[in-house]
């Protein structure tokens, strides 16, 4: 597999669409890695992380998000631009030649795989989470969730709490990237209802947001992720490559 030409070509995306790609990092292994796409910045810091897996995660979210983005607004990847919020949100740095396109935009890595998320009109957040034994699962979901998040971890069989647990983790990761807090603010105040796989919740100004559109993904088996929006799309797409 050389440089990912062999993504597949589904970057026609209309008004309040989203797109999720989740993609595959042990797919890439045998890939060329597109160290041109990385700014001077980003290859240092790529450099500085001990782990090789967790280099090639970083390094591979950057520029596969700078490939996807190129082909959304039709330009080159290696022109692509970030610009990150104060809390470390991503967003697109807007070109005078873009004619008039918008992109949003948003990524999360769990194990070896990728989740980017995309719109051109409404601004997202998505996280993805590896399934994974989780330690004192009820005093830490007694500390993050609130009343009916916990009622419905508590209620699965103990063998799919871990999975609840994280059903509802990554609808509040989602929710908080969405607002650009990050986990600056408190989980245990970001309401989710994790008993439905799509949901729209009143959010009372909650940074700057009157409604909170959440879906339930499921990247991959033994993963689980979700989108969060400021309003519900029109139509969702999952693409899983490779």
């Amino acid at each position: 597999m050389s440089e990912p030409e062999l993504l597949p070509d589904v970057t026609k995306m209309g008004n309040d669409h989203i797109h999720v790609w989740h993609v595959s990092l042990a797919q890439l292994a045998s890939a060329r890695f597109p160290v041109e796409l990385l700014t001077a910045s980003e290859q240092q810091r790529a450099a500085g992380y001990r782990f090789d897996a967790d280099r090639q995660c970083f390094a591979w979210g950057r520029s596969l998000a700078r490939i996807l983005i190129g082909r959304y607004m039709g330009c080159e990847a290696g022109r692509v631009q970030f610009s990150f919020g104060r809390f470390g949100k991503p967003m697109l740095v807007q070109e005078d030649d873009y004619a008039g396109n918008s992109l949003y935009f948003n990524l999360s890595h769990s194990g070896s795989y990728l989740s980017l998320g995309f719109s051109r009109t409404m601004p997202l957040g998505i996280d993805i989470e590896k399934v994974r034994p989780i330690s004192n699962i009820a005093t830490l979901a007694a500390r993050v969730l609130a009343a009916g998040e916990l009622e419905y971890v508590m209620s699965l069989p103990a063998e799919a709490r871990d999975r609840g647990f994280l059903r509802c983790w990554t609808l509040k990761e989602a929710s908080l990237k969405l607002s650009g807090a990050g986990l600056s603010a408190e989980p245990k105040e970001v309401l989710v209802d994790p008993w439905k796989e799509e949901s729209l919740i009143r959010s009372d100004g909650w940074h700057g947001l009157e409604t909170r559109w959440m879906r339930v993904l499921t990247p991959a088996s033994g993963y689980i992720g979700a989108v969060a929006a400021a309003a519900s799309p029109e139509e969702v797409l999952e693409v899983c490559w490779p």
